[in-house]
């Protein structure tokens, strides 16, 4: 093309985006051909004469595309996206007819954020019983949890074919007595056992040849922590700022840390750096490193100070309701419990929280107990976690930064608030255990005082404070 006629086509690609450019640069050249003696305009007339014609439509205002060609596309990104709001799909569908090619429409909306649908596990569970009454409970529970991220058309397909082919564990079969699967493992095993031997002697092999290699070629790596020599690059792992250590010392010194409840875990060589999170997937056991990044997202929310975030009361489930919902529902599939946001207990529409009967005694022995361990635990001013101290000084240093005292649990800045003169906090102190028993005995007392039961004491069948005093 010459460079005038790379100039009409650029033009035309912008103005009409949506139309073949093999076609543009044809039309181009014919026009060009026929019309040397012409102006500029005139030529630019005719070229977009003839781009009209033959179909193209400028500035994207091209034909529409048919209802069925919708319904096609919808069921196509349905599968591709199955976790898309399907009322915003069809909208978007409709509002974007002029995206008249499915692979700019599936661009489109792979490059944007968009709403996904709410999953509700318990709906499916309710179809999925109703449609297959003798099917194993479990079984129902486990597929209700994953249909929930999926199409209408899959919790479909699949009852269809659940009930055509009954291919289902049904209740008699659920009531069985359980397999012998100690037995069964054993029986694996020894069919496999030539398969299973070749492939552990292929991982020794490997394991082996690396180390080989290592050692040729000057490769070997110390453990900065048990100062093991002899480590193959395979066997290292990191911390942020490249200290080097053996899988087993890593895991051992955060698993300490989990175990305090620490949720940040920092260089076994101390040179301030911290273990990242690929790091830590690869050392711990996945049931562990799944537990620890639940926590450490439920920590990140907390310090956000979200408006109108709540918590599940059974289990660590965060979310912002609806203002006007009066039902909390927990979307965490090993809870997914509905409780009401008023008294926090489970569901109990259509009954108001005064109309529930719970046991006295268990009311207010609970009611107690909790006052008793309120009393004990400090919690921080800042981010909320709750914490008891085994020793050291009064001066307490959040995860978070904040500072508080012990004692008081005011908030702090430095140890200008700690002295031993009368009416001050102490910087330490002398019997922690005592003190710990004198707080929760005061708490108990003041939970019998509000419940009236200094006047009262025979409402109280079983009392949690019988082998609890306060000590001078």
């Amino acid at each position: 093309m010459t460079e005038r006629n790379t100039e009409y086509f650029s033009t035309l690609r912008e103005m009409f985006p949506y139309t073949d450019p093999h076609v543009i640069k044809v039309i181009i050249s014919l026009v060009t051909e026929n019309t040397a003696n012409s102006t500029q305009e005139n030529i630019y007339e005719r070229l977009i004469d003839l781009l009209i014609q033959s179909g193209g439509s400028p500035h994207g205002n091209c034909c529409t595309i048919s209802e069925n060609q919708i319904e096609s596309w919808y069921s196509s990104l349905l599968k591709i996206f199955p976790d898309v709001c399907p009322k915003f799909l069809r909208s978007y569908l409709q509002s974007k007819s002029h995206l008249v090619n499915f692979d700019e429409v599936l661009d489109d909306i792979s490059n944007m954020t968009y709403p996904k649908k709410k999953p509700d596990p318990k709906s499916v569970l309710k179809i999925l019983k109703e449609t297959l009454p003798n099917a194993d409970p479990s079984y129902l529970e486990k597929e209700a949890n994953f249909l929930a991220y999926q199409s209408e058309q899959e919790l479909k397909k699949f009852v269809n074919e659940a009930i055509e082919n009954e291919n289902y564990p049904k209740m008699d079969e659920y009531k069985k007595v359980p397999d012998n699967i100690p037995l069964l493992q054993e029986i694996a095993f020894l069919k496999n056992k030539k398969l299973l031997l070749s492939l552990i002697k292929n991982i020794n092999d490997k394991h082996q040849q690396s180390r080989r290699e290592a050692i040729e070629n000057n490769l070997l790596q110390t453990c900065e922590c048990c100062f093991d020599d002899e480590l193959i690059p395979e066997e290292c792992f990191f911390c942020n700022d490249g200290c080097i250590f053996c899988k087993p010392c890593i895991k051992k010194g955060v698993e300490t840390y989990i175990g305090d409840g620490k949720l940040h875990f920092p260089c076994l060589g101390n040179c301030g750096s911290e273990f990242g999170l690929s790091t830590l997937q690869m050392v711990l056991d996945p049931p562990v490193f799944s537990k620890m990044f639940q926590r450490r997202q439920l920590e990140e929310i907390k310090k956000a100070n979200i408006d109108g975030l709540e918590m599940c009361p059974f289990c660590e489930f965060a979310t912002i309701p609806a203002e006007n919902d009066k039902t909390f529902r927990c979307e965490n599939p090993d809870c997914l419990k509905e409780s009401c946001r008023s008294c926090w207990h489970e569901s109990h529409i259509p009954l108001a929280c005064n109309e529930i009967e719970f046991d006295e005694d268990v009311r207010l022995r609970t009611f107690i107990e909790n006052k008793m361990t309120e009393a004990l635990l400090r919690e921080c001013w800042r981010c909320g976690k709750k914490f008891i101290k085994e020793s050291g000084c009064n001066k307490m240093t959040c995860d978070c930064g904040a500072k508080m005292c012990y004692i008081c649990k005011q908030p702090i800045e430095n140890y200008k608030h700690f002295s031993n003169n009368p009416g001050r906090c102490p910087l330490y102190t002398n019997d922690l255990d005592k003190f710990h028993e004198n707080i929760v005995a005061e708490g108990g007392l003041q939970a019998k005082l509000a419940l009236g039961l200094d006047k009262e004491p025979n409402k109280l069948k079983k009392d949690p404070m019988e082998n609890l005093v306060l000590k001078n």
